[in-house]
This record gives structure tokens, sequence and C-alpha cells, in this order.
């Protein structure tokens, strides 16, 4: 572990600003002893984003937040050249293409940054392909991506998207597994939405049998359990208002 990056985990650990920044100065301080075709070019414009990225959610200034788009810009530029690191960055958690576009947009409500956020993370899955240890990550991403895009828009392609995305994760996923049972959450949760929207008992069904079957993977002492729990009281209850089953 370089200087920068120990000081970077300090940070995290302990939220001091100073260490954050001081490991910001040496991370950019390495980018110029790399040319635009470096190797580590890639890896260090993943961290500064995060680094940046991190710093906006601890300051709220929007300087750092251009700066965490500039370095996602130059790192979603890099992606082609060089495939092997840019797994690497994605395994180790940095944030996704678009992440920094996506916290100005509920920051500031601009359209755009959600389009472009959108493009992004799409970009970022069709190049690196389905063996990126992070591919479902990444596909749940935009997943909630298009359904935030769909409550301000209306946009039904948006969902029918984002249903899509979910049913290829449950494919993809271990049965019972994390992924599959949030994936399963969402499908629940697109459904519902589009029952609310169109009014079809049918998606309200399949709605209802995905949250229970998201709940009966969820371990009794899950964080998520209440919430799921309750989601499904909702879509019950919602059901009973719509055709009177006191099972319900």
């Amino acid at each position: 572990m370089n200087a920068s990056d120990a000081l970077f985990s300090q940070y995290e650990n302990t939220l001091d600003l100073n260490l954050l920044n001081r490991a910001i100065v040496l991370a950019e301080r390495a980018t110029t002893k790399t040319t635009s075709r470096h190797r580590e070019r890639l890896v260090l414009a993943a961290k500064l984003r995060k680094m940046y990225g991190d710093k906006f959610e601890h300051t709220g200034d929007h300087g750092d937040l251009d700066m965490a788009w500039v370095w996602a810009v130059e790192e979603i530029d890099k992606t082609q050249q060089n495939m092997t690191n840019y797994g690497t960055v994605i395994h180790n958690r940095y944030r996704f293409p678009g992440g920094d576009l996506y916290r100005r947009y509920v920051r500031l409500g601009k359209l755009s940054d959600l389009n472009e956020a959108i493009i992004r993370v799409g970009t970022a899955i069709d190049t690196y392909g389905v063996e990126n240890p992070s591919h479902n990550d990444m596909l749940n991403v935009r997943s909630v991506l298009l359904r935030e895009r769909f409550e301000r828009l209306g946009g039904m392609r948006d969902l029918e998207l984002a249903e899509e995305i979910n049913e290829e994760i449950v494919r993809r996923s271990r049965t019972g597994g994390p992924e599959s049972t949030r994936a399963i959450e969402g499908l629940g949760g697109v459904l519902y939405r589009r029952f609310e929207r169109i009014g079809t008992l049918g998606d309200l069904q399949k709605a209802i049998k995905h949250a229970e079957d998201a709940l009966a993977a969820t371990p009794l002492d899950h964080q998520n359990r209440a919430e799921r729990h309750n989601n499904l009281g909702n879509m019950l209850s919602t059901r009973f208002e719509r055709i009177g089953d006191l099972g319900d």
C-alpha cells in the first residue's frame, strides 16, 4: 500500500478531513509522474474520483464534486485502454462511472446529469462485459438509475429496461444469495410501480410473489428485513383494496 492509499484508509476509519486532503495531494502528485497512456493512470483516476467524491460528501463543496467529475471523465475515457486495471478498480469498489454525476443530480436536480450517469454506467457494463467480477453490481446500479428516471419522467421504457436488468441479475446469481435477493426485490418494486401506473392486476400479483421470495431469503437479523417486510405489507394492502381478499 502506498502513502496515499494508507492515508485514505486512515481517513475512512477516522473521517479526519486532513488525512483525506493529504491523500489527494499525494495521488495528484503521482499523476504528474505518469503519462496519459501509463497503465497506472486509470487506477489513479479512479482513486481520485473516489477521494473527491468522499470529500464532497464530507464538505458539500461543489468544487470537490466537479473535481470528482473531472477524474470520472478521465477514468471512463481510459477504460478501453487498460481493461485489466479497470477490473481491479471495480473489484476494489471504487465508485461506478457516473456515480458522481448521479450524486450531483440528487443535489441539484439536473436531468442531464442523470442521463449522462446512465450512459456512463452502461458504457462500463458493455465495455468490460460479463467477466467483470462486479458485473451484477453494475447492472443493479443501472437498474436503480433507470427507475429514478422513470420516477422523474414517467417513461415506461425505463421501467421495462429495469425489469429486464433485474431478471438478468437473477439468472446470473446464486439462488438465495444477496445479489439474487436484491434483484428479486427490485423486480417486485418495478412490477408494483407498473401496476400503479397501468393497473394490471397480474403485475401486482407478480410483485407480491417477488416480495415474498425476497423476504423469505432474508435472514431474521438482516438490516433490510424490516423494509422488505413493510414493502410486502404495502403490496398486500393494495391488493386487498383492489379485490377485497380478507387473506391479505
